[in-house]
């Protein structure tokens, strides 16, 4: 009776194209009810999160869930307004799961941990954000000994300088000598003048032997957030089109289906990209069938116009787990750098490119290496890129 008894085709292929049939699928969910929004009446006893460190809200003693706050699973906790991302976890099991400001699951100041994890949802039979702490229905796995966790991370405070005095300079902004002196023409103090340190740096001009004064923080924008499966296309061995933050382990495979495949990721709101990070796949299979030539393209509609970004080529062998980082607009000069080196950027480079944000993005593999059969996309990440002197 061929796969799962219904007549439909055998492993082998064979098909009953000879019957006249229908094939339908059909998908029964529940309706959760969503946790109980936090009062305004009980607003001054908000809970702050400590910022960089992990704080304990529940867990588990083998016999029922025990909440460390007096208001229970409706606990109203505040976290701090530059939280960078918010991590949950299961500290046992090892389990974890981290939002992003860019994510529609992204909190308020105040907010309800239950009401987060709800609108995360039960995740591969593993219950709310798969940190087996609860399910959407209610239940628990109170019957094991779990401590639950949550991490607000914050950025450092940068050192305060010390004030420094006006100066005023005048200079030829190109000049070009063998010799330089610096002269201290005055001093504060009507002694003989001191001087401590001085140092004069070269800017950077293009030549590749030259010290760069530009480097960057590399920001992803994909990350958590899965591909559409509806409008991503050749995913047909996978349940969702994710292939997102190094999911490599979970390959997005499409069978019989061509050598291209598309996946579409849509974000919370409009973010530039210039960069894109490829990881190569740890379990890969036939190496022919991973992800040749590629390009990225963005859209202020899921379904297009797409406007390309940037392409390049993954070669067809390497090491598990290998990042290729690629930068726009010329791709092909970063294949295979380090994150390290792509934050070294030349300014001609990426000029203009921030000006361009979109809430949609395209991965596009345009072929393989030469498998007929199967094409697969292991883990991307796109980046955003802001500028600071060092």
């Amino acid at each position: 009776r061929g796969l799962a008894g219904i007549f439909y085709k055998t492993a082998g292929g064979h098909e009953w194209d000879y019957w006249k049939n229908t094939f339908e699928v059909f998908v029964e969910t529940a309706t959760p009810e969503p946790p109980t929004p936090i009062p305004a009446a009980v607003e001054a006893s908000v809970i702050d999160l400590p910022a960089n460190a992990w704080y304990k809200w529940a867990y588990t003693n083998r016999r029922a869930m025990v909440y460390t706050a007096p208001a229970g699973r409706d606990a109203p906790y505040r976290r701090a307004e530059n939280a960078e991302w918010i991590r949950f976890r299961n500290k046992q099991e090892r389990r974890t799961y981290t939002v992003y400001p860019h994510q529609a699951f992204w909190p308020q100041e105040a907010f309800s941990i239950d009401e987060v994890l709800w609108q995360i949802g039960d995740m591969n039979g593993r219950g709310l954000a798969a940190l087996f702490y609860r399910t959407d229905s209610g239940h628990t796995w109170s019957y094991w000994a779990n401590d639950f966790e949550v991490y607000v991370k914050v950025p450092a405070a940068p050192p305060v300088p010390p004030p420094l005095p006006t100066v005023e300079a005048t200079f030829d902004p190109f000049p070009s000598a063998r010799y330089w002196k610096v002269s201290a023409l005055s001093q504060y103090v009507p002694l003989s003048p001191v001087v401590c340190e001085v140092e004069l740096y070269k800017a950077y001009d293009g030549d590749d032997s030259g010290e760069e004064v530009w480097y960057s923080d590399l920001t992803p924008i994909l990350r958590g957030v899965p591909a559409d499966a509806r409008r991503s296309t050749c995913v047909s061995y996978s349940s969702h089109a994710a292939a997102t933050d190094g999911n490599v382990n979970t390959r997005v495979t499409g069978s019989n289906c061509g050598n291209r495949q598309e996946l579409v990721f849509t974000l919370s709101k409009p973010l530039s990209a210039s960069a894109l990070r490829y990881t190569r796949c740890k379990a890969p299979g036939f190496t022919n069938g991973g992800v040749k030539d590629f390009e990225v393209a963005y859209a202020r509609h899921p379904d297009g116009p797409w406007t390309t970004l940037l392409s390049g080529t993954i070669p067809e062998l390497g090491d598990a787990g290998e990042d290729y980082w690629f930068a726009a607009p010329d791709a092909g000069s970063w294949a295979g750098r380090t994150a390290g080196e792509l934050a070294k950027f030349e300014l001609d480079k990426i000029g203009g490119l921030f000006g361009t944000q979109a809430a949609h993005w395209k991965f596009t593999a345009l072929n393989n290496h030469g498998n007929r059969a199967y094409i697969w996309t292991c883990g991307v990440e796109l980046y955003t890129k802001e500028f600071q002197v060092q």
